[in-house]
């Protein structure tokens, strides 16, 4: 997996710090400050190393390998990615990725076996692109076992290649877009069985028909070409490629209550689908682990939506690394504050405090609720008045954090009010917890509420 993640002069990002990298990750910041191009950052430097071919004539010449291609996950133009304002007066400077992979005990046995090199757990991995739009990848390690790895980077790129896969879902998605998404997955899940016997001689019927078809064809051109080419004696069309992955053209077609194609349903609906399909694709691949990387998930959907949508990214997160940009207070790390990146003014840096968070979020509390991390709701102010005495005196830590008003006591007025105060909480970034009467309204608001939340 990837620990940590650092970029300098691409797009508006100027400069970040090295940003850990969790099994979930949330940038945020106010909109057109460069969370997107931490995202796509992330994606060309894993597109790079995922694309990987050394030049071997300069391979022999210099110790960072020139680069034959750029993988098409993503390409890197010098012109349109390196900050713009800054191309006039340092032309020959340089867009900076520089990616620390972690390995556990048997990656570590296994990058032994196919590098050749004893690795300590950790693999830093650096890529600068100038003006030629050649890519130099560099591993960053002192000594003679650093030569070593950079003599031998197409093997250390095949082994991270082999086992880390990056998947980008753009916060905008055209009709196209959309339509190649399915059109990637169903691919996949079809030749995923490319053995099938039906679908071998199927696909050998339409070859063999499409040849018969085009006999006079090719005769036909024969004769033609041999008024240029004397020596020319057959022509003949090559099918096996094009038919080697060929799928119909498809639509996906959802029923909720009137059978339509995906693409004529609303925004939050194509949102989910295509969040639904990645998370089965990523179940599938037992092979690599992937990075998610994830712009505004919450786009376009209800609030109802976006704790579903919060569900499936932690699901994900289990298994595979997400990386995501967010606005929206339901998505950011409130357990593990580190591992919220703040971004603006054309730098990122990690999140210090709650507070930080919120800042950036635009979420604005009272002065003296602004420390606020975890809310007690209670149905009176009796309850408030007992509950409070009650944990002061029995638990220390709690009657400090009540004290400096990182716990706060709230009553709802009433269990019929609980629902309301639990939404408003949550969208201020507080943990809820609610305490109910053991009576009817209680229990009738007990039953009411955890279906929802």
């Amino acid at each position: 997996m990837i620990s940590q993640f650092q970029v300098r002069n691409y797009r508006s990002i100027e400069s970040s710090e090295k940003i850990n990298l969790g099994r979930l990750t949330v940038l945020v910041g106010p909109n057109n400050e460069g969370k997107s191009n931490i995202l796509r950052a992330l994606k060309v430097g894993l597109g790079i190393l995922e694309g990987y071919r050394p030049a071997q004539a300069q391979l022999h010449r210099t110790q960072s390998s020139s680069y034959m291609r750029i993988h098409r996950i993503e390409t890197y133009d010098w012109e349109n990615d390196y900050p713009i304002s800054q191309q006039v007066d340092h032309p020959n400077r340089k867009t900076s990725f520089e990616i620390e992979f972690k390995l556990d005990n048997s990656e570590i046995v296994e990058f032994k076996k196919i590098v050749g090199t004893v690795l300590n757990g950790s693999l830093r991995v650096n890529i600068k692109i100038g003006s030629s739009n050649q890519p130099e990848v560099r591993i960053l390690k002192q000594g003679p076992s650093g030569a070593k790895l950079n003599a031998k980077l197409d093997r250390v790129c095949r082994f991270i290649s082999a086992r880390l896969a990056v998947d980008y879902i753009p916060a905008v998605r055209s009709s196209d877009d959309l339509r190649r998404s399915i059109d990637r997955e169903i691919e996949r899940r079809i030749f995923n069985g490319d053995d099938d016997p039906r679908i071998k001689k199927a696909r050998e019927d339409i070859i063999q028909r499409y040849k018969e078809l085009l006999v006079p064809y090719e005769n036909e051109l024969l004769e033609n070409i041999k008024f240029f080419v004397g020596s020319a004696k057959k022509v003949t069309f090559d099918f096996s490629e094009v038919f080697s992955r060929v799928i119909p053209r498809t639509r996906l077609m959802v029923d909720d209550g009137e059978l339509t194609s995906l693409e004529a349903k609303g925004d939050g609906i194509q949102s989910l689908v295509v969040l639904s399909m990645k998370k089965a694709s990523l179940e599938m691949d037992k092979r690599r682990s992937h990075v998610l990387a994830l712009e505004e998930p919450e786009a376009h959907l209800h609030p109802g939506a976006v704790r579903r949508v919060a569900e499936i990214i932690s699901g994900i997160s289990k298994q595979h690394q997400v990386v995501i940009t967010t606005h929206s207070a339901v998505l950011v790390r409130r357990a593990n504050i580190s591992h919220n990146v703040i971004v603006r003014e054309n730098k990122a840096r990690v999140a210090k405090n709650i507070e930080d968070v919120r800042e950036s979020l635009g979420v604005e509390l009272p002065d003296n609720l602004i420390s606020a991390d975890t809310v007690l709701l209670v149905e009176g102010n009796t309850d408030v008045v007992i509950i409070r005495r009650l944990l002061s005196c029995c638990y220390p830590i709690l009657k400090r954090n009540l004290a400096n008003g990182r716990l706060v006591l709230e009553s709802c007025d009433g269990a019929a009010n609980v629902q309301y105060s639990i939404r408003r909480w949550r969208d201020d970034m507080c943990r809820v917890h609610v305490l109910l009467d053991g009576d009817k309204e209680g229990i009738k608001a007990k039953e009411t509420i955890i279906p929802r939340f």
